[in-house]
């Protein structure tokens, strides 16, 4: 009975792969059903559990924590992002809430959901328009993951169809990289996904034989550039867009023919590109103050990035990330998990068989591999960029003058991704076992000589050997087995390795509890005070920046996406703190009479001298506060205690 049972089993299996194979829709699908049934139950992977960690305590039980636990690194989105996208439904899906401050446009950083013609240019918030607040909120974290995935997929379905199996894989492997988990949101995300899917478009509109699929898939494209346009992250856009350019142009060469097709294969894409840059030039001009705001800070400013000075180390430490996990080891790394985040770049030992595959096209009189050899012409160009001394005309040209060499490993992922599907596609009958052996070798060294450098320089990151034998030994496996004639085999270890370094890296969560339906967000609500429209501040900072405005009360301390000077002057008349407020920052109200006017104790944050009684700060009727203030000008309302923290809330009248 069990034998029969087996065999019904493997039977079942093989008809299964086998519908897969002929079915290039039912990934995409079963992953829109996987977004939908964790929709519904409201679980996500955001780290807004801090929420609860900050009022109850470490030791406190989070019946909503289902795996994992909330990171403090992951602030930006716990604090901020999340926070802001609360807001917007509070606001009524303002473009420009007037709950921060004087009123903050909400549609050109952190990606909030807000009811404008360019919002048609955002999908990933469209759930929010149609689904309440906590199913929408998980829909739109799954989405932008597995748009990822079948953006992904969708490319190397071009590349490699009828590879199901190896794409579904390979497409996997860059969902769990250490670099997309750590930096789950959707200034990376985004980009990355359409850039994907733009290198698939232009290859297929470049391919289609009739007018009205070429028509078709233009559209398509055009509207893929402008979502992608429309990110404005530029970082990670200029990264992903070389890489696009990269594989493009390599295509387009490889397709050979005369000038006049040339020019014949790029006019639909040249059209799609006009479009594309006609929605990016209509949303910046309907924006001009935010964005010379935004562009006249202290920081971020008009950064300038010099070539050089990056370690090779980071580059090719992907294999060891996943001790990163473990918030006390990653401690002694000399950067945080985020910043030290990667994807395992494999793409210098495959140089090796790239070559090989260039040498014997050449000897076989044979077009060569102008794709292959474009990826690897744009990844030698993106790393020389990041390790050496070059001159500024270079980065000028790339546009990489502002770009921090952390924020091109996106765009090597990607390259890398391609580098390996195009290895799969252009390897001969069989490799040379000396090619495979030798490859293999050459990757086991290579990340050798790195995991010892990096035991070498911080003993407490990986502890012993095993930290670093494992993971050479996963890669040398890989690379044997992409170049061998089951590259799935590869891929799925490469996929292996690659979770392990990032499956603990968001915890699994129930709902928006902490922010929506905690005693100090009920407090609130029933309070009179907190819905007069009526000006709020927070004395201090730091969790709860944001806690306010995601309940509906308008406040001035927030985050700032970019700066109020029309507030801030009111304060500062003379311009004279000017260089600590005119910046991106996350801001507090202290009373404290022996600091100056405005303080920025760090890049991205300052704080304001406050006292109620000064006739300048007229405008604040209340404040809440984490520890009891004493002042002639505040008068107390409520206090809301919570077991590790107790908040106080008071009015600002007259002084007595």
């Amino acid at each position: 009975m069990g034998g029969q049972a087996r065999a019904m089993l493997q039977k079942a299996a093989k008809r299964g792969l086998k519908h897969f194979a002929k079915s290039a829709w039912l990934f995409p699908v079963v992953l829109l059903l996987a977004v939908c049934v964790l929709a519904a139950l409201r679980v996500h992977g955001s780290s807004v559990g801090l929420f609860e960690t900050a009022t109850q305590g470490r030791a406190y039980h989070d019946p909503n924590l289902l795996f994992g636990h909330p990171r403090g690194i992951r602030s930006d989105e716990a604090w901020v992002a999340t926070p802001l996208t609360v807001s917007q439904t509070m606001s009524g899906f303002h473009a420009v809430n007037p709950l921060f401050g004087l009123g903050q446009d909400m549609s050109v950083l952190y990606d909030a959901p807000y009811l404008e013609w360019s919002t048609l240019f955002k999908p990933q918030n469209w759930p929010f328009f149609v689904l309440p607040l906590q199913p929408a909120f998980a829909f739109k974290w799954w989405l932008l993951g597995a748009g990822l995935i079948a953006g992904c997929y969708f490319f190397l379905e071009t590349l490699l169809p009828g590879r199901r199996l190896l794409n579904v894989v390979l497409s996997l492997s860059v969902f769990f990289s250490s670099m997309i988990q750590w930096w789950y949101v959707s200034a990376t995300i985004v980009p990355l996904a359409w850039a994907f899917v733009a290198c698939a478009l232009l290859i297929r509109v470049t391919e289609a034989k009739t007018r009205g699929a070429r028509l078709w898939l233009a559209a398509a494209l055009a509207y893929a550039m402008a979502c992608f346009a429309l990110t404005f992250y530029p970082p990670f856009q200029i990264a992903c867009g070389l890489a696009v350019a990269a594989v493009y142009a390599g295509y387009l060469w490889q397709r050979g023919g005369k000038p006049r097709e040339w020019l014949a294969n790029l006019r639909w894409p040249a059209v799609a590109g006009l479009v594309a840059v006609a929605v990016l030039g209509i949303f910046l001009a309907t924006r001009l103050p935010v964005v010379r705001a935004i562009m006249g800070t202290s920081y971020p400013g008009h950064r300038v990035v010099q070539s050089g000075g990056f370690s090779i180390n980071r580059i090719l430490d992907g294999p060891f990330l996943a001790v990163l996990q473990s918030n006390r080891v990653a401690a002694h790394f000399d950067m945080n998990q985020s910043e030290a985040s990667n994807f395992i770049m494999l793409w210098p030992a495959l140089l090796v068989p790239s070559v090989y595959v260039m040498i014997v096209r050449r000897r076989e009189r044979k077009r060569l591999p102008y794709l292959l050899i474009a990826v690897s012409v744009m990844l030698l160009v993106l790393a020389a960029r990041m390790l050496l001394p070059l001159p500024a005309i270079v980065a000028k040209v790339l546009l990489l003058t502002s770009v921090p060499h952390q924020r091109l490993l996106l765009g090597m992922g990607l390259l890398g991704l391609v580098q390996i599907a195009l290895l799969v596609r252009e390897r001969p009958a069989r490799w040379p076992w000396w090619l495979v052996i030798g490859t293999t070798a050459f990757a086991g060294l290579m990340f050798l000589a790195v995991g010892m450098r990096l035991h070498h320089y911080f003993p407490g990151l990986l502890p012993n050997y095993l930290f670093v034998v494992g993971p050479v030994v996963a890669v040398a496996a890989a690379t044997w087995g992409l170049l061998s004639k089951r590259p799935v085999a590869g891929a799925a270890i490469l996929l292996a390795l690659g979770f392990a370094t990032s499956a603990y890296v968001n915890p699994l969560y129930r709902g928006l509890a902490p922010i929506t339906d905690s005693q100090l967000s009920r407090v609130l609500a029933q309070l009179p005070s907190a819905h007069d429209k009526s000006e709020w501040v927070l004395l201090g900072g730091g969790t709860f920046t944001n806690f306010l405005p995601a309940q509906g009360v308008p406040s001035y301390s927030t985050t700032y996406l970019y700066p109020q000077l029309d507030l801030w002057h009111r304060y500062d008349p003379t311009g004279t703190y000017d260089q600590a407020y005119n910046r991106y920052a996350n801001m507090g109200f202290v009373i404290n009479p022996d600091i100056p006017q405005f303080v920025s104790g760090s890049a991205d944050s300052f704080v304001i001298r406050y006292d109620p009684c000064d006739p300048r700060f007229s405008d604040v009727k209340h404040v809440l506060a984490e520890a009891p203030t004493v002042s002639p000008c505040l008068a107390p309302i409520t206090q809301v205690k919570e077991p590790a923290v107790t908040f106080y809330l008071y009015d600002v009248v007259a002084p007595q």
